[in-house]
């Protein structure tokens, strides 16, 4: 084009050159036009997704109950003013967008967008006419591999160990039409016991909860453990049996054992179909039933070791058909009135001594009562504990008798002397 203009072309041919490049112009200038329109499009072109709430036939949508529970954790710090409500299967409350409320989020660099939105649905033969909830999830084109293959399963398991984190734990008393909330305060880390014995339970869950499924049926075993705890009464039993729950999530089914004699099928559909993949099934006081079985096998000798039987077969029986991941818990304050039948491999996985109060045991209680991890009065009371037999829940009545740790260890102290001098004199 430089050429053109910086050559003397004579008038005629002038006019001619000028008519060409004015011909070429307008056809170039649409072409560009074209091509900036595409190339701008292909940048700003938006792809949605639409997450309903539920599915054909009103099943619960997965999707968008892991987004529900994903986008609650990222709207505290977008927004002045939240929807709050409190989640059934969570303990915590939870946020929620409001109807075409708009939230962003960055994922590896991908900007997206989710807006929530109703949708009517006509009435059909099975259905009522109604409204459902939906996620509008908007992002660019360009990204849409990275959307569906990285951020959306990244959401699902973010949500997973969030519920999971989050959960609330109810505990199911067998044979009551009613539920209530287990909210209980002990854990692994603020559990009284032995810590050999502690560090060898959590040891045993944890393994038992990452090789998971599969590992075990590749063994051809169920997904199933089974514990039992024995020792004196007040030796923290309970108190492990919450720990344990809270450290796996689980909910508890706690068996009465007076309904086994009066309805031994609805305790077996209880153990089978009404208890949930993933739970605690407890049975405490196992030794109860033998008493039972005892005082009445006086007036009818035939009728001795019926009720443990009948217990053993249920177990038994329901433990090859109870849900993956089941968590099988009894309990005794009588080791020795257990028939061997009841310790069989394969039913009790792992046998559990809850003794009575160690010094590693107290230096918890210690700790949990006044925060100290030290005192002068510890050498005593390790010394007395060597020599006296106390349980936790003894030791903890006694520290809660003052908020003052130096008057509830002195007092401690005179507690574990008082135990010496009785035992020396029933010695004697």
């Amino acid at each position: 084009m430089f050429s053109i203009l910086n050559t003397q072309i004579p008038g005629k041919d002038f006019i001619r050159v000028a008519s060409v490049a004015a011909a070429s112009a307008m056809l170039i200038v649409p072409s560009i036009y074209r091509i900036q329109k595409y190339f701008f499009s292909s940048l700003t072109e938006e792809q949605t997704r639409v997450i309903e709430d539920d599915q054909e036939w009103g099943s619960l949508n997965e999707e968008f109950r892991a987004a529900d529970i994903y986008l609650s954790t990222i709207m505290a710090s977008s927004f002045q003013r939240l929807r709050v409500m409190k989640d059934r299967e969570m303990k915590k409350l939870a946020s929620s967008l409001d109807i075409n409320e708009e939230i962003v989020d960055v994922f590896e660099n991908v900007q997206v967008k989710w807006r929530l939105k109703f949708r009517y649905v006509e009435a059909t033969e099975y259905r009522r006419e109604h409204y459902i909830r939906c996620y509008e999830l908007s992002f660019q084109k360009k990204y849409q591999e990275t959307v569906v293959n990285s951020y959306l399963p990244y959401i699902l398991e973010k949500s997973k160990a969030i519920k999971e984190e989050c959960k609330a734990i109810t505990l199911y008393q067998v044979g009551s039409e009613y539920t209530v909330d287990f909210d209980h305060p002990m854990t692994f880390e603020n559990i009284a016991m032995d810590s050999e014995i502690k560090a060898m339970v959590l040891n045993d869950l944890n393994t038992f909860r990452n090789i998971g499924k599969e590992c075990y049926r590749s063994n051809g075993k169920a997904w199933r453990r089974g514990y039992l705890l024995f020792g004196p009464p007040g030796t923290g039993k309970s108190s492990l049996i919450a720990a344990m729950a809270n450290h796996l999530k689980y909910d508890i089914y706690d068996f009465e054992l007076s309904l086994l004699e009066k309805n031994p099928e609805f305790f077996f559909d209880s153990m089978v179909s009404n208890s949930s993949s993933e739970s605690m099934l407890v049975f405490e006081d196992i030794d109860s039933i033998i008493k039972q079985q005892n005082s009445e096998s006086e007036d009818q000798p035939g009728n001795s070791g019926h009720y443990l039987e009948t217990l053993l077969t249920l177990l038994n029986d329901s433990w090859s058909c109870c849900g993956d991941g089941q968590i099988i818990v009894l309990t005794t304050s009588h080791m020795e009135m257990l028939e061997p039948g009841i310790l069989k491999p394969g039913l009790i996985d792992l046998q559990i001594h809850m003794s009575y109060c160690s010094i590693s045991a107290f230096n918890q209680l210690a700790f949990n009562h006044f925060g100290i991890q030290n005192h002068r009065l510890f050498d005593d009371i390790e010394r007395l504990l060597q020599k006296v037999e106390i349980t936790l829940a003894e030791v903890a009545a006694e520290l809660m008798k003052s908020q003052d740790a130096e008057v509830a260890l002195q007092g401690l102290v005179r507690f574990l002397h008082n135990k010496l001098a009785e035992k020396e004199n029933l010695q004697n």
